[in-house]
């Protein structure tokens, strides 16, 4: 019995296998969903994991972060919006597009007040990159005197 189940489950397998491999009739355009990734835009990132080491919150109120990002792509590239894992984060960043080989600049800026201890958290890039959605970890610890 046990036998008979592992043929049929085979059979089954290949069947489903066999069936993933075969083309069908449609043309190349007619599949508009479809990227290609060789000539999308590419999002680089200088730094995906930032650490600030170590802030006295009571000297130092804002700790501001640059980070260096490029298009690497063929195609252009476009921000959309990044977000943040914490309240105590703000993300600024040129609305411009970055044409194939510019640089810009994402400004990362931590508020201090409240914060006590190990610090790590991500800001969530979103843009129009084949490499869509990038993390950036922004780490670090904050104590007071």
């Amino acid at each position: 019995m046990n036998r008979c189940f592992n043929l049929l489950a085979l059979f089954f397998l290949i069947l489903i296998c066999s069936s993933c491999n075969k083309k069908g009739n449609s043309s190349p355009g007619d599949e508009p969903y479809l990227i290609n990734k060789d000539s999308a835009a590419v999002l680089n990132i200088s730094s995906k994991i930032v650490d600030f080491g170590k802030v006295n919150t009571f000297r130092q109120e804002i700790v501001e972060l640059n980070v260096k990002i490029a298009n690497s792509g063929a195609k252009p590239l476009s921000l959309y919006k990044a977000d943040v894992s914490c309240g105590c984060m703000k993300v600024e960043f040129d609305k411009k597009v970055l044409r194939a080989g510019e640089s810009s600049k994402i400004r990362i800026l931590v508020h201090t007040e409240g914060n006590d201890g190990f610090f790590n958290k991500a800001v969530f890039i979103q843009s129009n990159a084949k490499n869509n959605p990038e993390i950036i970890r922004v780490k670090g610890e904050f104590y007071k005197d």
